[in-house]
């Protein structure tokens, strides 16, 4: 049986959000994230979220590559999102070579667990933000904005809408 939280095929309803769910008039990201996760439908439902909402994506599919691809961007990575179950290496194990590299990493711990129980995995460490799967686009979008705020800019505003 898997364990308490997670369920191998997950219902998330940030599959189905329209393009035009994400108006002009919301902020608009810079900066670049990285995405790591084994499950292929939880990286692309990310990417499209954080891509349409103005971010640059990097995704790994395991620790592993999450590491690998961290240790070869960690300069322009601003913010991490790192699940916390996956095979080869847990989050837990990823976070802590992460940090090895780049010790002010920003990193949002995703999982199918509570906060409370994810967290204490983490105790004493200095996470960034924690998000529950399944998540929607806004929630996303403001765990990213709560981590990089300052780096978040405005939409141009239309002169002829004055």
């Amino acid at each position: 049986h898997p364990p308490q939280g997670w369920c191998r095929s997950p219902c998330l309803p940030i599959a189905e959000v329209p393009a035009a769910s994400f108006k002009r008039t919301e902020r608009k990201g810079s900066g670049t994230i990285l995405v790591v996760d084994d499950e292929e439908i939880i990286t692309d439902i990310a990417t499209k979220i954080l891509s349409q909402a103005g971010f640059r994506v990097l995704t790994a599919s395991d620790g592993r590559k999450g590491v690998e691809v961290f240790c070869q961007h960690s300069e322009e990575i601003d913010v991490v999102i790192l699940d916390l179950t996956m095979p080869e290496m847990s989050g837990e194990e990823v976070y802590g070579e992460m940090i090895l590299v780049k010790r002010d990493v920003k990193v949002v711990l995703s999982s199918g667990y509570s906060e409370s129980e994810a967290s204490t995995r983490f105790a004493g460490k200095n996470l960034a933000g924690f998000i529950q799967k399944p998540y929607r686009p806004q929630q996303l979008i403001a765990e990213i904005e709560r981590c990089v705020g300052s780096r978040l800019r405005p939409p141009p505003q239309d002169p002829s809408a004055s």
